[in-house]
């Protein structure tokens, strides 16, 4: 190697030390940067989580409301005698018959009304505000029932852009129904 390689290689190695010294900054910024992205990420991620764990609780009371209502429809198929009076229509009569439960039983009326009571506090019990309904003729042959849950769901209000609107907790929540028909 010559001198002037020599004195050509330490120039050169001077004028990358002042590039060196300048790129230092902009690796901290694309961390920043990218810590920046990361944390948006990871906030858009756990709104979506919760809109998920929601859509879980709603659809879980949904099912529940189902059920019940498939319960009072087999009641019902199993007391013909007490659907064919009209009993199942009336659900304010509903009371709980302490005979029913016993070996001695109870007539079609009696078990309608224990039935109607039973199913009204499954309702109240497993559902929020939960409500029951049973429509129907007065006094049936082969005509159709219409069933009716009601219970309050929580859900989130939101702007025309799409973004949470600020509201009062009791504006989070609204009634849903599950409306079942049948024929006994």
């Amino acid at each position: 190697m010559t001198a002037a390689m020599i004195r050509r290689a330490k120039v050169s190695s001077a004028g990358n030390v002042g590039l060196i010294k300048a790129q230092r900054g902009l690796s901290m910024i694309e961390v920043l940067i990218a810590l920046v992205v990361l944390a948006i990420g990871l906030l858009g991620t756990a709104a979506m989580q919760t809109l998920s764990l929601e859509g879980t609780a709603n659809a879980n009371t949904r099912s529940v409301a189902l059920y019940l209502a498939n319960d009072i429809i087999d009641r019902m198929r199993a007391n013909e005698d007490g659907v064919t009076k009209g009993k199942y229509t009336d659900v304010s009569k509903a009371a709980t018959t302490a005979k029913c439960s016993t070996a001695a039983g109870c007539d079609s009326e009696e078990m309608a009304f224990n039935d109607l009571q039973e199913w009204q506090t499954s309702i109240s019990t497993l559902l929020p505000g939960g409500v029951g309904a049973i429509s129907g003729p007065a006094v049936t042959g082969n005509a159709n029932y219409v069933i009716t849950v009601s219970w309050r769901e929580r859900t989130k209000e939101a702007k025309a852009g799409g973004e949470a609107a600020a509201v009062s907790d009791a504006n989070r929540f609204r009634t849903a129904s599950v409306t079942v028909t049948t024929r006994p």
